[in-house]
């Protein structure tokens, strides 16, 4: 049995047809029932390209002057990271030089301020001496115990002889004087350590302040 032959002039007028039978009976409908006159075609191709355009990523920033990292790595206020800070020690001010003065004018100071006279003596050919000299120029601890406590007085005993009749068989010594009466309070003799010589600063000036002539 043959087919009758469809010419294809004939298949598209007929689909054709049904597109505008179908197109006037929606233009009916939303006319009585107040539906927006869009055809159901465009409505579908319509969310298809909506749906296309949220799938594919898109490179331009809502505001043109920002850049779009800015977006994609903005922080969540939700959940904040603040950086810890880190804890610095203070640092203390540097302490100055220590000056030496003459004997009279450190007694004179001394009485003035309550402070303590404290003569260093050392002599030649003495190594240790020389190494007493360097510690109380670059120790911190050292340096801000006498500069708050003492003056210093520097004799040499194989120049000069030593005051109040003071008189050492070893050196490096040092002699505290008590400047309101000229008397001799302690005399170390042959320091070789810094922590001997930082306790014996510091029992100097513990007997001054117990005794009422340092301030």
């Amino acid at each position: 049995m043959k087919l009758p032959f469809v010419s294809k002039r004939n298949s598209a007028k007929k689909s054709a047809k049904s597109v505008s039978k179908c197109m006037r009976l929606w233009r009916t409908l939303s006319t009585v029932f107040g539906i927006p006159t869009m055809s159901p075609w465009r409505t579908m191709n319509s969310n298809r390209a909506s749906k296309l355009s949220l799938n594919q990523p898109s490179n331009k920033s809502p505001n043109p002057n920002l850049s779009p990292l800015w977006y994609t790595k903005r922080p969540s206020p939700q959940h904040p990271n603040p950086q810890k800070k880190k804890w610095h020690k203070p640092k203390l001010a540097p302490v100055r030089r220590i000056q030496s003065y003459p004997y009279a004018t450190a007694m004179r100071k001394a009485h003035a301020n309550k402070k303590i006279v404290l003569i260093k003596i050392r002599s030649d050919n003495c190594p240790y001496c020389d190494e007493l000299d360097t510690t109380i120029q670059s120790n911190s601890t050292v340096k801000r115990l006498i500069q708050q406590n003492y003056l210093m007085v520097s004799k040499n005993i194989s120049r000069e002889a030593l005051p109040l009749g003071i008189e050492v068989q070893l050196t490096p010594s040092l002699a505290f004087i008590r400047p309101d009466t000229k008397q001799v309070v302690m005399i170390t003799p042959g320091i070789e350590a810094l922590g001997e010589l930082i306790d014996i600063l510091k029992e100097g000036a513990q007997d001054g302040r117990r005794n009422g002539y340092l301030k």
